[in-house]
């Protein structure tokens, strides 16, 4: 008998600018892409896809944007698979049209040795602006080597082939290259660290993630994360909680403004298994 399990993630985001990470990695700053959580095997690294268990349901909305995904691992499952979609509307002072954003992502991934899962992940982005429609096909590879039971090492290469020429040039999107680590320590503590590179040549003008989390109790976990940009010489700050129950999980988080011009950020998720 195949054992399904079901997970419905609802969460809710109360900023402009759509998320593209589960509420625990928001909490470690963004440092995520060699952890699993189902958020982030859709958008962040789709080679964790293979520790994944069961099928799942993602959902995600804000005042401006929604996303929705799936996820297949079952027993009877011939690959691990993932499905999502996401939208973002905003509005411009100078154009009384709305502006959109679409994305719409599939994803699989498996094991290439027992300890060393690939993930290749193919996405559609649509951009609507001023009554025209762009639109660019893209992809993302992504490598996560789990030496142990509570180590993991992830290299991923997202938006990897070149923007359509047609695309406006302020919405182009250059490759972002992003190494993470996630080691485990005695199922009392996780350590998380993210380094990403993308729109320069240099790693040296990346952006650096540190994050941690301790299950304080049986049933919760306390996060908190740092993120470096060393473009832009600002250090952004996280923090945030996990409830982990039975019948149902709930994560918050809570980060530092992105930008001098946006809020701060703040997400909740709430899974149900059943």
């Amino acid at each position: 008998m195949v054992k399904t399990i079901l997970f419905i993630l609802l969460s809710a985001q109360m900023v402009w600018a759509g998320a593209t990470n589960s509420s625990a990695t928001r909490a470690t700053a963004g440092a995520g892409r060699s952890a699993v959580e189902t958020g982030d095997a859709l958008f962040l690294n789709p080679a964790t896809l293979v520790h994944l268990r069961g099928r799942g349901i993602y959902s995600q909305a804000t005042s401006d944007s929604f996303s929705v995904g799936l996820t297949e691992n079952a027993k009877d499952s011939f690959l691990p698979a993932g499905f999502s979609y996401s939208q973002q509307k905003w509005g411009h002072p100078f154009a009384p049209q709305e502006e959109r954003f679409q994305n719409l992502r599939l994803s699989f991934a498996d094991f290439v040795t027992s300890n060393l899962a690939f993930g290749l992940a193919g996405n559609q982005k649509t951009l609507t602006i001023l009554e025209k429609t762009y639109t660019q096909i893209n992809g993302d590879a992504g490598f996560l080597w789990t030496p142990t039971p509570g180590t993991g090492l992830a290299l991923v290469v997202s938006d990897a082939f070149p923007t359509a020429q047609d695309y406006p040039e302020e919405f182009r999107s250059n490759a972002l290259y992003s190494v993470g680590a996630t080691f485990i320590d005695r199922e009392v503590s996780r350590y998380r660290v993210d380094y990403m590179r993308g729109g320069t040549k240099s790693w040296e003008q990346g952006a650096l993630a540190l994050g941690f989390e301790a299950y304080t109790t049986q049933f919760t976990v306390f996060r908190m994360g740092a993120r470096r940009e060393q473009k832009t010489e600002r250090t952004l700050f996280s923090t945030g909680f996990g409830l982990t129950l039975p019948r149902f999980q709930i994560h918050y988080a809570y980060m530092d403004h992105e930008t001098f011009e946006d809020p701060q950020r703040h997400s909740v998720d709430l899974s149900i298994p059943f």
